[in-house]
C-alpha cells in the first residue's frame, strides 16, 4: 500500500473554499504582489506623467508674474481629434450567433439583436466608448467592466458598462501576457466607510478606515492642477491653507481618512461539485 497522503484540493486553487477565514488574507497577498509589480515596472509614475501632460502641466516648476511658463497643449488637440474620429461616426454594436444552423430559432435571434440595439442606444453606450477612448489615449490602455446592475431602470436592473481606472486594476499572475488566460482579475478602489456600511449592514461594525493600502495605489492626480501657476496659484494655495486650518480647528476628522479599500476578484475556480 502507498503511504502518500491525498492531495488537498484547495492547494490546487488560488483561493480557499467558500467560507474560509483565509480568503481575505490570501486576496491581499495577491494584491501586494500586483502593486509591487506595477511599481517595479514604473507604471504609476508613467500614468501620472501622462495625466500631467494631458492637463497641460509640462513644467516641473512654477512660473512667476514676470516670467510665466506657458505651453501649448497640443496633446489635447490631438487627443480630441482622435476621439472624434473614432466616436462621431455613429458606431454600432452587434451580436453574432455561434452554433450550428437552426440551433437557435429565428425569433430568438431577432430578439437578441433588438435587445442589443436597445441597450446600446438607450443606455448611451457611445458615451462610455468615448470615455474609454480618452482613457486609452492618456494612459495607453482602457479597461471596461460589464456587469448587471439591479439598481438601474428604477429597480428593474440593466447591464452596465463601468470604466475601470488603470490605477485600480490588476491581474494574476502578473507575468500573464493575455488577460483571458490569467487566473484572476482584480478591481480595487477606495470607498467611503459610511457608504460601505450601508451596503453591508451585517458587517458594519467590522468596517474600518485603512489609508495605508490606498496610499500604495500611488494615485496623486487630484494634486495636479493646470492653473496652479504664478501669483494666482500662490494666492489660491494660501487661501486653501487658511481654510484647511480653520476646518482642522473645528473638527479632527479628515474626509479622506474615512475611506477603505474594496477589492473585487474574478477568479477561475476548478472545484467540482460532487453531486
Amino acid at each position: 500500500m502507498s503511504d502518500a497522503k491525498p492531495i488537498d484540493p484547495d492547494k490546487n486553487e488560488m483561493l480557499p473554499a467558500e467560507g474560509s477565514p483565509e480568503i481575505g488574507y490570501q486576496i491581499f497577498r495577491y494584491l501586494e504582489e500586483i502593486l509591487m509589480d506595477k511599481n517595479l515596472l514604473g507604471l504609476p509614475k508613467k500614468w501620472q506623467r501622462n495625466y500631467e501632460l494631458s492637463r497641460n502641466k509640462h513644467w516641473k516648476g512654477y512660473g512667476t508674474s514676470r516670467m510665466p511658463l506657458v505651453s501649448a497643449n497640443l496633446l489635447h488637440d490631438h487627443r480630441q481629434k482622435t476621439v472624434n474620429m473614432l466616436t462621431d461616426n455613429n458606431p454600432t454594436f452587434n451580436v453574432a450567433i455561434i452554433g450550428a444552423p437552426g440551433e437557435i430559432d429565428e425569433d430568438t435571434q431577432n430578439n437578441l439583436l433588438h435587445a442589443v440595439e436597445y441597450w446600446w442606444n438607450e443606455q448611451e453606450q457611445q458615451h462610455v466608448l468615448e470615455k474609454s477612448v480618452i482613457t486609452g489615449e492618456i494612459y495607453g490602455c482602457a479597461i471596461e467592466k460589464v456587469v448587471f446592475n439591479p439598481e438601474l431602470e428604477y429597480g428593474i436592473g440593466e447591464v452596465e458598462t463601468e470604466l475601470v481606472d488603470p490605477f485600480h486594476f490588476g491581474f494574476y499572475p502578473v507575468t500573464a501576457k493575455d488577460i483571458q488566460k490569467a487566473e484572476a482579475v482584480f478591481h480595487f478602489y477606495p470607498i467611503a466607510c459610511r457608504e460601505l456600511r450601508r451596503m453591508y449592514p451585517k458587517y458594519a461594525d467590522k468596517i474600518k478606515a485603512d489609508m495605508a493600502y490606498i496610499a500604495e495605489l500611488q494615485d496623486t492626480r487630484r494634486e495636479i492642477s493646470a492653473t496652479n501657476t504664478g501669483m494666482a496659484g500662490s494666492y489660491f494655495s494660501t487661501f486653501m491653507n487658511v481654510v484647511k486650518q480653520m476646518v482642522n480647528n473645528s473638527t479632527n476628522e479628515d474626509s479622506r481618512k474615512d475611506e477603505t479599500l474594496v477589492v473585487e476578484v474574478w477568479v477561475k475556480d476548478y472545484r467540482m461539485d460532487k453531486d
